[in-house]
């Protein structure tokens, strides 16, 4: 997948996110100061305007008030948003025990 970029102000994080366990503070403000260090590096996930992986890199780009931010276009084929949403936290994030199985239970595949 091609990164391009896209403005802040156009993107929107998905409904469902908040089935994704928000990050801890102490992990928020590491990734707070190497985005207001370095930058957006890795590309938030979206499909039309919603976000459906980087929520909270697209929340720090607007406290920061970053113009625009990497992204890639999703092609979904078939599988839900919230699916892959869900998938994508499985695989990315560093979850508890408990939150990873909430988290399967809620995405089976």
């Amino acid at each position: 997948m091609q990164a391009t970029f896209r403005p802040v102000r156009a993107l929107s994080p998905h409904p469902a996110a908040f089935l994704v366990p928000a990050m801890s503070q102490r992990e928020y403000t590491a990734l707070l100061e190497d985005i207001r260090k370095h930058g957006v590096q890795t590309p938030l996930d979206i499909t039309g305007n919603t976000v459906l992986d980087g929520r909270h890199r697209l929340q720090i780009a607007k406290q920061l008030r970053l113009a625009t931010v990497p992204v890639r276009h999703v092609a979904l084929n078939g599988e839900s948003p919230v699916s892959y949403m869900l998938k994508m936290a499985l695989l990315r994030r560093h979850l508890t025990d408990d939150q990873r199985a909430a988290l399967a239970h809620r995405h089976p595949g």
